[in-house]
């Protein structure tokens, strides 16, 4: 089968090759970018047994998009400062299963293996 017009086949086959190439380059940045948690946005056992007693400590489990421009983040915080309490609020130390770290720590309201600061949970 001879073909009539070899070019447009050629034509055809650089349009897509070069749509791949620059789809690819948009969404490069996106795909390998992983968002991150500051260090100062942990807090750990240590750091909320060494707040005033009377501080409000607001735990969020680390998931794999936790970061501090996530939306839960930035509604708890703005929930926070308007109550006018002293708070501190920050993610935990380690990634976890939000739904298995909230039956850990509903399990025990003292302090604990599973449980070290004594936190209660409110859904």
């Amino acid at each position: 089968m001879s073909l009539k017009f070899p070019w447009l086949s050629l034509l055809s086959l650089t349009a897509s090759v070069l749509i791949l190439v620059v789809g690819w380059q948009m969404i490069h940045g996106k795909v390998h970018t992983k968002t991150s948690i500051q260090h100062d946005s942990i807090l750990t056992p240590d750091d909320a047994a060494n707040l005033p007693a009377n501080t409000l400590v607001a735990v969020l489990p680390q998931g794999e998009s936790s970061d501090e421009h996530s939306f839960v983040y930035r509604l708890l915080q703005l929930t926070l400062i308007k109550n006018g309490e002293p708070s501190a609020i920050g993610y935990g130390n380690s990634i976890t299963n939000q739904q298995a770290s909230i039956q850990r720590t509903a399990c025990s309201i003292q302090p604990s293996k599973q449980n070290p600061t004594g936190l209660k949970v409110g859904l």
